[in-house]
């Protein structure tokens, strides 16, 4: 527009969709204050808003309605030195506006300049809607498959837990039972391995029956008393140890040298409790 019209300055003011203000988007040739905005109820906006023509310098200067125009906003106004405003609107209503400075020709601009920047104007307007539905579908879209692989994860849980559930009611072998929740627990929560301690009355004592993942036999002679080691922690306060970096945190796994060739980064020791009681 500006190479066209033999303009130096310009200015962009795009429509903020949350409060409908006109804050500036864009400049050209321009030294102004980054927070320039036409509020929504601004003499120009509302000049523009039905009067798609344009409006000029000359009219801001002498029509009755610019004069309670605020010393500030008068300022940015000037800072902006513009000649001439030319409304950006689609669908009969105002979406931005653009503001020219005075030609380098110093004449006024014609009304065939006037309609060809308005037709202009118009064609901005489009492509600044196209942008936006096109901006909006893919947030849409975006949302609806995030809420997809909610849905899926929730599917998921059910599933596993259906099959926990399942299992608990129709095997009597515990071994068997312990690898099924191991299965869903590795699976569901895309661990690399997991294990089970038993506590024992009669020991008082925190001891292995089963595991999955591990590559080596670690935990298969663990034998902890309640608060001892991590899964000892979590025992006696059934609460959830979590470590998340356990290269950077001695912990009681270090005395196995066993446990070190397993390589784990982050450790979770969650409780099993039934009626109060550590199981």
């Amino acid at each position: 527009i500006t190479n066209t019209f033999h303009v130096d300055e310009a200015s962009f003011f795009l429509v903020d969709d949350e409060t409908g203000d006109f804050p500036l988007f864009a400049t050209r040739n321009i030294i102004h204050d980054q927070n320039i905005m036409l509020a929504k109820d601004h003499p120009i906006i509302y000049q523009l808003s039905i009067n798609p023509r344009g409006l000029t310098k000359n009219e801001l200067d002498v029509l009755p309605q610019f004069k309670a125009i605020w010393k500030k906003e008068m300022r940015d106004l000037e800072s902006l030195a513009a000649e001439l405003f030319i409304p950006i609107i689609v669908q009969k209503e105002l979406i931005g506006l653009v503001s020219l400075g005075r030609k380098r020709s110093e004449n006024s601009y014609t009304s065939d300049e006037l309609i060809t920047l308005t037709t202009l104007a118009n064609q901005i307007g489009v492509a600044i809607e196209k942008g936006r539905l096109f901006v909006q579908l893919r947030r849409e879209l975006g949302e609806r498959i995030k809420a997809e692989e909610r849905l899926q994860r929730q599917i998921q849980r059910m599933s596993a837990l259906h099959t926990i559930d399942t299992t608990i009611n129709s095997s009597v072998n515990l071994q068997v039972t312990l690898q099924v929740i191991l299965d869903v627990v590795t699976n569901q929560l895309n661990v690399d391995a997991a294990a089970v301690l038993l506590y024992d009355e009669n020991s008082q004592k925190l001891e292995y029956v089963s595991s999955r993942g591990f590559r080596t036999t670690a935990l298969q002679h663990t034998r902890l008393t309640l608060g001892e080691g991590l899964a000892g922690q979590a025992a006696i306060n059934q609460t959830i140890i979590h470590v998340p970096n356990l290269r950077q945190r001695q912990t009681s796994l270090d005395a196995s040298p066993l446990l070190l060739d397993e390589a784990f980064t982050t450790y979770y020791g969650t409780p099993l409790v039934a009626k109060g009681s550590i199981k």
